[in-house]
């Protein structure tokens, strides 16, 4: 069944369409790899801070601590008026370890903390630490070159542990995965068998035909019954076919309720470009059929060719046009349900 016009342009169009869902698979599954979500979603537990760091030292980001004690700082990190995290620090075999600890966890700042769990993000301390340590140190009497000698270099950022954050971006990059692979599937299948695409199925539905009789009728009409031409756009005396590189559509002529085009300026940088026209039909089943990234004379010879010969054609978008054209949608679905009413009365009858 390949080889032909039709089947040419489907496999162009899902090729076409194939290229981002692929680009999104591979960007999504970069980032997937980048984040460490194992390491997010189940921390390693590490009981005090120096299992912890030992963790971190082979490469975990994460913990869940324990730890036996802890002790308030005195300083906190302020959004605006309000205190946002409280700085802690365990002291074990002349080993200092500095916590970041949420406001919603300590409240009301106790003095001391006693065998907690806390899961933590561990970083390496900054700038805005190394000074916190610094004026700390003098609330003990130290020289800041003296606490910051026996301070672990890694930080228990506990309100850096953003889980809701990560558990987002997770649902969202496992979205972008499952909807892309569906669409490089399908693509894939239109590719490899376009006789399957919605554009031949509905043509073989509305027949009743075989796929090989349907595909046979409409490469007849196509190639030997063509009116018109303009660009990729073709009249015969039954359909109109668009097989561009955006969509491919056949439109028995017949059933077209309405039509109208729409004009886009393309531009980069704020270059413009060229302007592009879209055609766009309403046919009696509802649905907007359109033909998109066309010249304007390709779209200004079909339009007034379908004009001068398809008179029940209503062409132009505006809010009469559109009400008329629901009206004749509406009467069309009346009458095939009064068809499909009398079929089955005339079944029963027999």
């Amino acid at each position: 069944m390949g080889g032909n016009e039709i089947f040419s342009a489907i496999r162009k169009t899902s090729l076409r369409h194939l290229m981002l869902p692929v680009f999104s698979v591979i960007a999504a599954m970069c980032i997937y790899s980048f984040i460490s979500f194992d390491d997010v979603f189940n921390p390693r537990q590490a009981y005090g801070s120096q299992e912890a760091v030992d963790l971190y030292n082979k490469g975990y980001e994460y913990a869940y601590i324990h730890v036996e004690k802890l002790y308030y700082t005195g300083f906190d990190i302020m959004s605006g008026d309000e205190p946002e995290a409280s700085y802690y620090y365990e002291m074990t075999d002349n080993k200092c370890t500095f916590y970041i600890l949420s406001s919603d966890v300590v409240k009301d700042k106790p003095l001391e903390l006693n065998n907690i769990w806390v899961k933590v993000k561990m970083d390496k301390k900054d700038g805005l630490m190394e000074n916190m340590i610094t004026s700390f140190s003098g609330n003990l009497g130290w020289t800041s070159d003296g606490m910051l000698s026996v301070t672990n270099n890694i930080v228990m950022n506990q309100e850096g542990y953003h889980f809701e954050r990560y558990i987002v971006v997770y649902i969202c990059l496992m979205a972008v995965i499952v909807y892309s692979m569906v669409l490089v599937t399908v693509n894939v299948l239109f590719i490899a068998v376009p006789f399957v695409h919605p554009v031949m199925i509905r043509y073989y539905w509305s027949g009743n035909l075989s796929v090989k009789k349907a595909v046979k009728e409409l490469m007849e009409d196509f190639r030997n019954n063509k009116v018109m031409e303009a660009g990729d756009m073709y009249i015969t005396e039954n359909y109109f076919y668009n097989l561009g590189i955006n969509e491919v559509s056949v439109i028995p002529l017949n059933k077209i309720v309405m039509g109208y085009e729409h004009g886009r300026l393309r531009s980069f940088f704020g270059i413009h470009l060229k302007i592009t026209q879209t055609l766009y039909f309403i046919g009696l089943s509802g649905r907007k059929i359109l033909a998109s990234g066309k010249s304007a004379t390709d779209v200004t010879d079909i339009t007034n060719y379908l004009s001068e010969k398809y008179p029940h054609i209503i062409w132009g978008h505006t809010k009469e046009n559109k009400q008329l054209a629901k009206d004749i949608i509406k009467e069309y679905r009346k009458k095939q349900r009064l068809i499909k009413k009398e079929k089955r009365n005339s079944k029963k009858s027999q």
